[in-house]
């Protein structure tokens, strides 16, 4: 699809009335294998102590990866704490504090107490199997879950692209989709649909008539593969720089990349204090396109 021709006259849905859509049981195909990647986005604080002949680097060094390991203990407590080893078995990759991706440092130095400060925020990659995570979407107390698909893999051109939403209890977000020319459009939040928030255990779409949502997704030139990119969170998301692109949507000016990036980093605190963090949900689909 092409930003210029995928806004197309309202049609005429023949998907029954808006108010039989929201809430409705899926329909068509079914999400296949899950495309979900689940981390946890945490804030920490670490501290070394001062040593003779330890260097400043060292200590900074030291108090980094205390940051990292009270980042990971903190955040698998609050993982447990949402019903994720009872009631859907998880692992991560590289458990402990090899196992925390370091998005942003801020270096405090030496304090008065003779401690080196390090504040970090990090993420934490964890996985699901298949089938816990099939279970995941009906338990509202397990860790987020939040799927997207259409109801078909491939488009013609002409034809209209509905996208599916659902998540396993309320959660915030932010969808995107990446034009097979690698064009990153914003969907949600828009004109219309102002709120991130979403109510979980529903099915919820994109456009949606009952919220009168001008934009239609319609397949045009260029043809190849386009994706579906949602951040869910249980917090807040913070707002990403965007530009209008007509019909209530925004453009996002840069790469499918640097929006993953960018979306990690803008979650949690200000930057340089605070402890404590919040599920991150990428959820991920992809369909084709074609000419008639």
């Amino acid at each position: 699809m092409s930003i210029e021709e995928m806004f197309a006259p309202a049609f005429e849905s023949n998907m029954g009335a808006p108010a039989s859509r929201v809430g409705m049981a899926t329909r068509g195909i079914a999400p296949d294998a899950d495309k979900q990647k689940r981390s946890l986005i945490w804030e920490a604080d670490g501290y070394a102590k001062a040593q003779p002949g330890v260097s400043g680097g060292a200590l900074k060094q030291k108090a980094l990866q205390a940051a990292k390991t009270a980042a990971f203990e903190s955040a698998k407590a609050f993982l447990d704490g949402q019903g994720g080893a009872a009631s859907a078995p998880y692992r991560f990759p590289q458990p402990g504090a090899a196992g925390v991706k370091v998005l942003q440092v801020t270096d405090h130095g030496m304090g008065a107490d003779g401690r080196y400060h390090v504040w970090i925020k990090g993420e934490l990659s964890y996985l699901l199997d298949q089938q816990q995570s099939e279970a995941s979407m009906k338990n509202a107390a397990g860790p987020l879950s939040v799927r997207v698909w259409t109801e078909r893999k491939r488009y013609r051109q002409g034809e209209q692209v509905v996208v599916n939403l659902q998540g396993n209890r309320d959660f915030h977000a932010r969808v995107f989709t990446i034009l097979s020319n690698g064009a990153v459009l914003q969907l949600a939040p828009n004109a219309q649909r102002k709120s991130d928030l979403f109510d979980g255990g529903l099915v919820h779409q994109l456009p949606d008539m009952m919220l009168n949502e001008e934009f239609r997704l319609t397949v045009a030139p260029p043809f190849g593969e386009d994706r579906i990119l949602v951040f869910a969170s249980e917090k807040p998301l913070a707002d990403i720089a965007t530009k209008p692109a007509g019909q209530g949507l925004s453009l996002f000016p840069g790469t499918g990349e640097q929006l993953r990036t960018l979306s990690r980093r803008l979650m949690g605190g200000a930057g340089a204090t605070g402890n404590g963090g919040a599920e991150l949900v990428e959820a991920e689909w992809r369909f084709a396109t074609t000419a008639r």
